[in-house]
């Protein structure tokens, strides 16, 4: 039985930790003393007792250990002064021979907190053999210190008859005592001496959760009496752990200290401004004041020293983590800088180069004028500074000698329609001349035709030069062989000769030289006009004979267009007469009888070999020839003398012997073909 007695001892002992109530609009927590929002505690000691607050500080649950079990506590009833309760505590013995079934208690508060508290126990189990019930009761009475915390506990028994007999002592009453206090931050204790009738226990101590709200709250009220501007901007920044009210209060904290440091302390530290900007705390007023610094220092130390006014232009557009930098007023003032700035620079450049241009550094200058042209490529005054700086480049190389085709290309295609282009046209014509003149290059030539030449006199030797490489370009071959013939008639005789030949000389050639070989037949002009055929070469017969000819001219070439060429032709033809005939034609007209001749020898009728001097004009191609030319024989071709003696007269009507044997004259007409 004095098993049970300490057993119900120490669950009371708990109770005495546990002690929980209402009163009025007082919370739990409050009631039992504690400060702050405290969500659990935790009693350390042999046994252990753990206590669970909502944030109102109204008991949740409470759960105790006694060895190695656990039970759990429950609120039934409130009321206005007290409280009440029940303990399960169906497992807590199964192992002894008593059971401690359930446990009620009451708590009753005076002046705001627990004054005293009654328990009822109800133990079932058996004792030799019987079978019992015992209702065992329990007061506690509670004294409080200066501090309003537990001194004293009261404990008073109260045994039914059964119970006395079954524990064979007497056991009324018991005394507790607190002492060595140790508190918190907060002002709530953690470790306490316990005393149970004067003699020492041991030391509880509790572990004590606070809600962090709570916790929030002491942590802005700790930072505003230090003045921690940066714990008050943790609190602002901590939207798990921090109250709204909190937050709120810690970022208008944080904000008005900020207002004073924003001139002050961060003043140039754009890094730590733009850092700060940033953060949702910051208040609107905050907010337009680092702008305005902000705004205001990139103004003073980039758009300021900044001389070129692209880039100047560019920092309106300079954004900080989304953050458009500048606003309209200062976007309106950067352009205008902008505009300033490229008029000067324009100013600036414009000066530099002109300076550049009178000293006669002319590459300086030109570097200056490209620069400034890319800022105003529609400024005049560069472009015609640029073309003349150009101009003068051109010039020097030209005296010293150094130009090429691509510096007047590059000039002229920069540049065209400038007041230097004629001028450097007829240079480059001039250079071109001179060029040509060394090495007769075709491609020259052919760049000179495509070439505008201004000057009278320079487009002559441009025009003589085109000429003279035409001519060396078209000329031909130096030998062109050919084959051809031609007609002559005289008073007394007409013929034709079919003709092979040489030319000696290029087609333009100013001289040139023909040698060739032909043969032909010559016979009476009168045959083809006779009316009585039958009584004519029945009564009159015509002369006829073979030649063979070598013709040897010169010809002077005149009015020359390269692809043919006018000639006068001055030579003669060596010739070799043979085979003489009288032909008649027969009564009916119809065939031609050689009649025979007196003499033993018909070739001694004409002289073997004349010489007839040639006059010509004709034109000369490159693939035919064609002249119209006048002969003059020398000699006559007829031996008169013998052609007496022998009676060869006799037999022909003297009119048309006379005619075909002193015709010395004659004209015709040549056509050759050459390959």
């Amino acid at each position: 039985m004095k098993q049970i007695v300490s057993i119900v001892a120490l669950i009371f002992s708990l109770f005495t930790c546990a002690s929980l109530g209402v009163f009025a609009q007082q919370s739990d927590a409050s009631l039992l003393g504690f400060k702050g929002q405290v969500e659990s505690v935790y009693i350390k000691d042999s046994n252990a007792l753990l206590h669970q607050f909502d944030e109102q500080g109204m008991l949740g649950t409470f759960s105790m250990q006694v060895g190695l079990r656990y039970f759990d506590a429950q609120l039934v009833h409130r009321a206005d002064k007290y409280y009440s309760g029940l303990v399960d505590c169906e497992e807590m013995f199964s192992d002894s021979e008593f059971d401690l079934s359930e446990t009620n208690y009451k708590v009753y508060f005076t002046s705001g907190r627990v004054s005293r508290a009654s328990f009822q126990f109800v133990l079932e189990g058996e004792y030799y053999f019987d079978t019992y019930s015992i209702v065992f009761n329990a007061e506690q009475v509670y004294k409080y210190n200066e501090r309003g915390e537990v001194s004293a506990i009261s404990i008073d028994f109260k045994l039914d008859d059964e119970l006395k007999q079954l524990s064979k002592q007497k056991i009324n009453s018991q005394h507790v005592a607190y002492k060595n206090y140790a508190y918190d931050e907060y002002g709530n204790w953690i470790s306490r001496d316990c005393y149970v009738d004067n003699v020492l226990k041991g030391t509880e101590e509790r572990i004590i959760a606070y809600y962090p709200r709570f916790l929030s709250q002491k942590a802005y009220e700790k930072a505003l009496a230090a003045g921690d501007a940066d714990e008050m901007k943790r609190l602002a920044m901590d939207r798990r752990n921090t109250s709204d009210e909190v937050r709120q209060k810690a970022a208008a904290y944080w904000n008005e200290h900020l207002s004073q440091e924003i001139n002050g302390k961060y003043k140039y530290q754009w890094g730590q401004l733009f850092e700060i900007m940033s953060l949702p705390i910051v208040d609107e007023d905050n907010r337009a004041t680092i702008e305005t610094i902000i705004r205001q220092h990139v103004w003073d130390t980039q758009v300021l020293p900044e001389r070129d006014f692209q880039k100047v232009r560019e920092l309106s557009d300079l954004t900080y983590n989304g953050w458009r930098l500048f606003d309209a007023e200062y976007v309106d003032r950067i352009q205008q800088r902008s505009v300033q700035l490229r008029t000067d620079s324009i100013s600036r450049l414009y000066q530099s180069a002109c300076n550049d241009y009178n000293q006669k550094r002319y590459q300086q200058a030109i570097r200056t004028l490209h620069q400034l042209l890319n800022i105003d490529s529609n400024n005049q005054s560069a472009q015609d500074l640029l073309t003349s700086a150009n101009y003068y480049i051109l010039q020097d190389r030209i005296q010293q000698q150094t130009v090429s085709e691509y510096l007047f290309d590059d000039f002229l295609a920069k540049y065209p329609g400038s007041k230097y282009q004629a001028e450097v046209e007829d240079q480059y014509a001039t250079y071109l001349l001179q060029k040509w003149s060394t090495n007769h290059s075709p491609e020259i030539i052919d760049q000179l035709k495509t070439m505008s030449v201004n000057d009278a006199k320079l487009s002559k030797k441009v025009s003589h030069a085109i000429k003279r490489q035409n001519f060396l370009r078209n000329r031909g071959k130096l030998l062109h062989w050919g084959f051809g013939g031609d007609f002559q008639a005289g008073v007394g005789m007409i013929g034709g000769s079919g003709e092979i030949g040489l030319r000696v000389g290029y087609v333009p050639s100013l001289l040139n030289f023909y040698v060739g070989a032909r043969f032909g037949v010559l016979t009476s002009t009168k045959v083809a006009f006779r009316k009585d055929k039958d009584a004519w070469f029945a009564q009159e017969g015509y002369l006829r004979f073979l030649r063979a000819a070598v013709p040897l001219q010169v010809r002077l070439n005149f009015a020359k267009n390269y692809e043919r060429a006018w000639y006068l032709g001055l030579g003669a033809d060596i010739n070799f007469n043979i085979n003489p005939q009288i032909r008649t034609v027969s009564p009916d007209g119809k065939s031609i009888d050689v009649k025979p001749m007196p003499g033993e020898n018909t070739k001694d009728w004409v002289r073997l070999t004349t010489c007839s001097p040639r006059l010509s004009i004709g034109v000369c191609g490159k693939m035919a020839d064609f002249e119209v030319f006048g002969l003059y024989d020398l000699q006559q071709t007829f031996d008169t003398e013998y052609m007496h003696s022998v009676g060869i007269n006799n037999h022909m009507n003297d009119r048309l012997y006379n005619e075909q044997t002193k015709d010395r004259w004659r004209v015709g007409a040549a056509l050759r073909f050459c390959f």
